[in-house]
This record gives C-alpha cells, sequence and structure tokens, in this order.
C-alpha cells in the first residue's frame, strides 16, 4: 500500500505541473480582459506564494523523495533545503488548494482500498475524523492476529502528516494515530503512531 500512496500522491503533485502554467498565463495579464476588480483580486491572491517545510524524516522514504524532486523538475513546486535536512516547498495559494484536494481524494481512495483488499480480508472498515489526524480500522481481531501477511498502515499514516503539513500543522505536530479496533467488542486493542512508527523502523 506504501507504493501505492506514494503513486497517488505523486499524480496530485504532478498534476500541478499543468496548474503552474495556466497561473503564469493568468499572470501575464492577457487573460484577465474585461473582469471585475474583485475578479482580479481573486486571481492575485491565488498567485501569492506560499510554504511547506517537509521533516527530513519523511523525506528519508526514497519514493517519497523522488516524488518531490519530480514534482520540482516539472515545475510544479521550488524548494529550498535547511541546514536540518528538511525542504522548504513553494508554490501558490491555488496549486497549493489543488493539492490539498488531491491528498484528500488520495486517503479516501486509500481507505477504500484497504478496506476492499482481499488480501486483507479481516478488515471490515475504515474511517477517518476530518483531520485526517486519526485512522480507525475495524477488524476481525482473531483474523488479523492470525494473518501472517504484512498490514500496510504506513499508507495512511503518512498521507495524514502530508495533508497536515499543507493545512499549516507545524512539523513535528502533524502526527496521525492509527487505531486497530475489534469488531466484536468495539474495543481500541493496538495503536500506531506516525511518524514515531516510521523513526522505529
Amino acid at each position: 500500500m506504501k507504493k501505492t500512496t506514494c503513486a497517488l500522491l505523486a499524480g496530485a503533485l504532478l498534476a500541478l505541473g499543468a496548474c503552474s502554467a495556466n497561473d503564469k498565463n493568468n499572470a501575464s495579464g492577457q487573460n484577465n480582459a474585461g473582469l471585475n476588480t474583485e475578479q482580479r483580486s481573486a486571481i492575485d491572491n491565488g498567485l501569492k506564494q506560499t510554504s511547506v517545510k517537509v521533516p527530513a524524516s519523511m523525506l528519508q522514504n526514497k519514493q517519497m523523495n523522488a516524488m518531490f524532486t519530480e514534482a520540482e523538475k516539472r515545475g510544479a513546486i521550488t524548494s529550498t533545503r535547511n541546514a536540518d535536512g528538511s525542504l522548504t516547498y513553494s508554490m501558490n495559494k491555488t496549486q497549493r488548494q489543488e493539492l490539498m484536494r488531491g491528498l484528500e481524494n488520495t486517503i479516501a481512495q486509500n481507505a477504500a482500498n484497504l478496506k476492499n483488499n482481499k488480501n486483507f480480508g479481516f478488515v471490515k472498515d475504515v474511517t477517518y475524523n476530518k483531520s485526517f489526524s486519526q485512522f480507525t480500522i475495524t477488524v476481525d481481531r482473531a483474523a488479523y492476529q492470525n494473518s501472517v501477511k504484512s498490514f500496510p498502515t504506513a499508507g495512511l499514516g503518512m498521507s495524514g502528516m502530508l495533508h497536515q503539513l499543507y493545512k499549516g500543522v507545524t512539523p513535528g505536530n502533524n502526527k496521525v494515530t492509527v487505531q486497530l479496533k475489534d469488531a466484536d467488542t468495539q474495543q481500541v486493542f493496538d495503536t500506531i503512531v506516525y511518524p514515531d512508527d516510521l523513526k522505529q523502523k
């Protein structure tokens, strides 16, 4: 699931290339003819630059690092490497809003894929809160504990962490909790907190 997550997030980032090109055309003023003051103001606000700092711990993931590098090559974002190993990515507000929507769609798709994955038939439901800071995976506990397959939760954790960063949560505070809940008793029997879990692996 981690590979699928990175692929979907990469798609969301690379799609910003087209958005960037459109923004440049709008910025030239040629496409603004006939617009009233309010419409011009909306375009100007959308073109204002904003930045997002991605911690070094998240960039240690090779796929995640490659995803941002490719997005930068295509002109979707620009970056500055900081002394602590983190990267500060810059984009305009319109691009940031587009990315947020892409991330939200990615998270919803990941949750649905996990619930419907035949390899994890013990999964009964996957829910999450509005801020994507907490996910609850309801499972058949006995089947889950007897399964020899590695159960992927990092995809949800990484997606939620990125979403929080782009929403303005301070790096280090963008934690995501993944709970495993027994379908029979409705009790949470295991909790994984990201990025703490990533640091341990």
